[in-house]
């Protein structure tokens, strides 16, 4: 419960326009698409309500064949680095093509 309220307050408090929270979206999928190859999909979705203090990140890529899903999260981290430090929360899904 400690998790929501902050995140309502801190959505109740931010008063950005919709299209910012669009372009820290397209920001954060261009910044992962550009460590990976061509074949990777991306989706960052703003979960918070619209407040853009928590996202949900889906990569699926080639790029992660044989690496742990350990390392798999920490090769996305690394490239949104600061991003990351600005949100309340992130979940994070990666995965290989079947």
């Amino acid at each position: 419960m400690f998790g929501l309220s902050r995140a309502v307050t801190r959505c109740a408090t931010a008063t950005p326009s919709l299209l910012r929270f669009f372009s820290a979206e397209e920001k954060m999928r261009d910044a992962i698409l550009s460590g990976f190859s061509e074949d990777t999909f991306v989706e960052v979705k703003d979960i918070s309500g619209g407040c853009g203090s928590m996202y949900a990140i889906e990569v699926e890529s080639l790029d992660f064949k044989g690496v742990s899903k350990v390392k798999q999260s920490r090769m996305v981290n690394d490239l949104i680095k600061k991003e990351i430090g600005e949100m309340h929360g992130l979940t994070l899904k990666t995965r290989v093509p079947k």
